[in-house]
């Protein structure tokens, strides 16, 4: 039997010591660069530093206040923009601007302007009933010359007297429809214009009225903003002019020797351009003169007269806004005092009884001026 071979076992290594060093990456530790550490470690800082900035004002920073809120009130309605227009202004734009502005303005200036307001019955009638209708109210105290908002009126020429004639005076007594006023008028010791209303509904022989004087005017109503009295036929500002034409033709015919007219009312009427352009121009061909009763500081007559290089005759004095003697003899003095400045003066009073008492006790006053017909103002 072959003898069995022995296998002599390996020796086993002993385990070193020293750590070994592998060539796998994986198994090595990481280096880490010093730049990358130290722009970690200055980042930490910083953060740190503003982090607990921003901590201590938002803990010391104070509680916000309360919001207190103002009592509310109800809003002030803002006053509209003052426009003082010219009488003169030919363009249509400052018309329109004046149009728009136009109801503060004449709220403002009515203290010292006439108002248009509904008729009270007059003292002095056979026909009350119908006079109430046709006799406007008193009128309310006027202090000439108008308000710093209202346009000036236009200076008139002074008028060129024969050496020593007195300067004249011209007073218009105003709705005049029944004979009883046209009495009353006679009995005045000076020569005073009647303006007689068109006939009409209430006063269809108003036109007979005119036989009983040399001169007479007719009073005709136009249209007013805030005033209408249904009796009388108005003239209004859309009326084209062919109706106007109508209009003045019917009253030549009902008033044969008619050459003088002025406005009652006619606040609205005389403010608008085109409105007077047509009814001036009618009145020019038909040679009927016009006489602006000034019921409005904003009448266009002044600026169409200017433009055509003529006189305008216009009412310079109301004299009874307020029915008493005292008052309408002062604004008789006051009309005076104008027509020794300038030569003459037109005066405007109504068939009240006041008012006839106040003339009939100023026969005086003949001694200072001479009193004309209107249409005897510039007679040589």
């Amino acid at each position: 039997m072959a003898a069995k071979k022995r296998i002599s076992p390996t020796p086993k290594r002993r385990a070193s010591k020293t750590p070994r060093t592998a060539s796998n990456p994986k198994n090595s530790p990481r280096k880490i660069d010093k730049g990358i550490l130290f722009a970690i470690i200055i980042s930490a800082l910083l953060l740190g530093i503003f982090g607990g900035y921003a901590l201590f004002n938002a803990f010391s920073a104070p509680a916000p206040k309360e919001k207190l809120e103002h009592p509310k009130f109800p809003p002030a309605t803002p006053p509209k923009a003052q426009i003082s227009p010219s009488p003169l202004a030919p363009e249509p734009k400052t018309e329109q601007l004046i149009d728009k502005n136009l109801a503060l303005l004449e709220e403002l200036a009515s203290k010292n302007l006439p108002k248009e307001e509904p008729p009270t019955p007059p003292s002095l009638s056979n026909e009350p009933d119908k006079l109430a209708l046709l006799t406007p109210a008193p009128l309310p105290k006027v202090s000439e010359p108008q308000t710093l908002l209202a346009p000036k009126k236009p200076k008139a020429a002074p008028l060129a007297l024969p050496l020593g004639s007195k300067p004249r005076l011209a007073i218009i007594i105003d709705d005049v429809g029944f004979m009883p006023q046209a009495e009353e008028i006679k009995k005045l010791p000076f020569r005073v214009t009647p303006s007689i209303f068109p006939k009409g509904k209430f006063n269809p022989k108003s036109h007979e009225i005119a036989k009983e004087f040399d001169f007479f005017m007719v009073h005709l109503p136009l249209e007013a903003r805030e005033f209408y009295q249904k009796e009388h036929e108005w003239l209004r500002i859309e009326d084209k002019e062919e109706k106007i034409e109508a209009k003045i033709k019917a009253l030549k015919r009902d008033f044969p020797r008619l050459t003088h007219l002025n406005n009652h009312t006619g606040s609205k009427f005389t403010e608008n351009l085109p409105a007077m352009r047509r009814f001036l121009k009618v009145l020019e061909e038909e040679n009927l003169t016009f006489v602006d009763s000034r019921t409005t500081p904003y009448s266009k007559a002044p600026q169409i007269f200017e433009e055509e290089g003529k006189l305008l005759l216009s009412r310079d004095v109301f004299l009874d806004n307020e029915r008493s003697i005292s008052y309408i003899k002062k604004q008789l003095q006051e009309a005076v005092k104008i027509a020794k400045k300038r030569g003459y003066a037109i005066a405007i009073g109504h068939p009240h009884a006041e008012t006839f008492q106040a003339l009939r006790g100023s026969s005086h006053l003949k001694e200072e001026v001479e009193f004309v017909y209107v249409k005897d103002l510039f007679k040589p």
